[in-house]
């Protein structure tokens, strides 16, 4: 279920936000190209998108193995190793996402008592830091999955078969 959240999160978020940033820089480069005028806030406004296009990749980048490995030298490793550094890979994944998470979420309060936003556009920042909080509270469940699960079979395997 939690694959199926992400991989959704993944196709109709990311083609929301691309479509909406690419539409902004468009229509802004148009205007500044036909008037010698754009969007004051349109930089702002592209920027907190693609900040939330970056974290709503994420859950799915943990649920497909996708992130980015130095294959130059794991393609050397002996298998044990290519496992010991997997894992050492998810938890310092799992760390990142959550501190990232952590503090987001923990600064809603703030932002919503101060109404914390763009000096150029009137949005607050709030809404866009749950997203950020949820999609690296998503990523970490995927991530602690994924490690669990590899460790088991990493123990498994180097279990002596006593049969």
């Amino acid at each position: 279920m939690l694959d199926r959240i992400a991989a959704w999160i993944f196709r109709f978020g990311s083609i929301a936000l691309l479509s909406a940033m690419i539409g902004l820089i468009c229509i802004d480069a148009a205007l500044r190209g036909l008037l010698s005028q754009g969007f004051i806030w349109g930089l702002d406004a592209v920027g907190l998108l693609l900040l939330c296009f970056f974290f709503i990749l994420l859950p799915h980048s943990a649920n497909g193995d996708l992130h980015v490995r130095m294959d130059v030298f794991y393609g050397k490793f002996a298998p044990v190793l290519r496992r010991t550094v997997d894992l050492i890979a998810l938890f310092g994944a799992f760390v990142f996402a959550a501190l990232i998470g952590w503090r987001a979420l923990s600064g809603v309060p703030y932002m919503m008592e101060t109404s914390v936003g763009s000096s150029t556009i009137s949005i607050p920042h709030w809404p866009f830091s749950i997203l950020i909080g949820l999609c690296c509270a998503l990523f970490c469940i995927l991530v602690a999955r994924d490690f669990l699960r590899r460790a088991i079979r990493s123990a498994a395997i180097e279990q002596p078969d006593n049969g």
